[in-house]
């Protein structure tokens, strides 16, 4: 039983391994969109979405088999690699190392998710520095209809007389 639910626990954090780089590689590509990208940024934010879903899938999936197995304690702290890996036996190494590899690329994504944040404000800093720019232009189209320049302007002030 204790090799079995430690092989499942290996596929189980294999996958979400793979769901982890996939989710790296999409945060990566959002650091270097451009603010004309929107469709982009929107479709890997969507991306990032549905893969943290299949993730947590996959983490609640690990605790039942922890759970299933009578020795929850001990596995958690092998997939959260605090346990002692001179205590292991060899498939649990094996297991505890993975999940290393797994911690690996979350400390990755964390680093990349700095720069997607940063890269998003300064999209959006020239997205508005845009939206001023063009506000000038309704500005003066709101001058010349108090100046009664525009046509309802005028029938409103005749009809008023």
């Amino acid at each position: 039983m204790q090799i079995q639910t430690i092989n499942k626990l290996k596929e189980l954090t294999d996958n979400r391994k793979q769901l982890f780089t996939e989710y790296l590689t999409i945060t990566q590509k959002l650091t270097d969109l451009k603010e004309e990208d929107v469709e982009q940024i929107t479709a890997g934010m969507e991306q990032r979405a549905a893969l943290a879903g299949q993730i947590d899938d996959l983490g609640i999936q690990s605790r039942k088999v922890c759970r299933a197995d009578g020795r929850e304690e001990h596995l958690t702290e092998i997939l959260q690699c605090r346990a002692d890996f001179s205590l292991l036996s060899e498939e649990e190494k094996e297991l505890f190392s993975l999940c290393q590899s797994v911690n690996r690329i979350l400390l990755e994504i964390q680093d990349q998710e700095v720069l997607v944040h940063r890269n998003f404000e300064d999209i959006r800093n020239k997205l508005q520095e845009s939206i001023h720019r063009n506000n000038t232009g309704a500005k003066f189209a709101g001058y010349l209809n108090h100046m009664n320049y525009g046509a309802s302007k005028g029938v409103l002030y005749d009809s008023k007389k």
